[in-house]
């Protein structure tokens, strides 16, 4: 039986990625979880490979080497694809950092307390939404709310895409925290923990609601560097 595996990202679904470590963490036999590795991302039945040999699963596992370690998003260099097409819909990324909301970055941060990759993608879901416009190179995406049927497409967009916008947002989340260090941290403590570990994000929405609850909807459209200002 010829096997072909992936050598890159673009060859993987975040559906399969996020599966496999799924399998990884649930498995404690290393020769079981590379093999059934193997079989998800060769496309093969479960079990399909269990007669093979070791020899042939660890030659197999070492062309993966490079999947297996979990990505540090801060090294990586993919590049951010602003558009494309998933399943016959247009999805378009969030057009202007500068304007993400206060909900839409409460979310995000939520998220990424749960292992960025675990949740690939629902903060895809959030980073990438239907374009409801165009004019040329310029677009616009719907507004945000939580969306189950689109953080399930997003199981079937490409790795490459879903890694790239992820390092495009660390990297945006990375400014802001130092740009308003004093609220990210303990005590002014420069290397100290987000807003996030301090207080949780709907209790700063609480506060930017100034306690009103009838508000907090509100809040969470205001632009997240405006709301820091406050």
């Amino acid at each position: 039986m010829k096997i072909i595996l992936p050598d890159n990202y673009s060859e993987i679904k975040v559906g399969q990625y996020m599966s496999l470590w799924d399998m990884y963490e649930k498995q404690t036999d290393a020769f079981v979880a590379q093999r059934q590795c193997i079989e998800l991302l060769a496309g093969l039945k479960p079990d399909s490979l269990k007669n093979a040999t070791w020899e042939s699963i660890e030659q197999a596992s070492t062309s993966l080497n490079w999947l297996i370690s979990e990505p540090d998003p801060f090294t990586l260099k993919l590049p951010l694809v602003r558009r494309f097409e998933l399943e016959g819909k247009q999805y378009g990324f969030i057009p202007d950092m500068s304007k993400l909301t206060v909900g839409e970055y409460a979310d995000l941060e939520t998220l990424c307390k749960d292992g960025v990759f675990d949740v690939l993608n629902k903060l895809c879901s959030i980073l990438f939404r239907e374009v409801t416009n165009e004019k040329l190179d310029k677009y616009n995406i719907k507004v945000y709310e939580p969306d189950a049927d689109r953080d399930e497409a997003m199981k079937n967009l490409q790795m490459d895409i879903a890694v790239g916008a992820i390092v495009f947002f660390l990297q945006h989340r990375k400014g802001i925290n130092f740009h308003y260090g004093t609220l990210f941290t303990k005590d002014g403590n420069s290397e100290g923990d987000i807003i996030h570990d301090k207080w949780g994000w709907y209790g700063i929405m609480y506060q930017l609601a100034s306690g009103n609850l009838l508000q907090m909807d509100a809040v969470q459209s205001i632009y997240i560097e405006q709301a820091l200002t406050f």
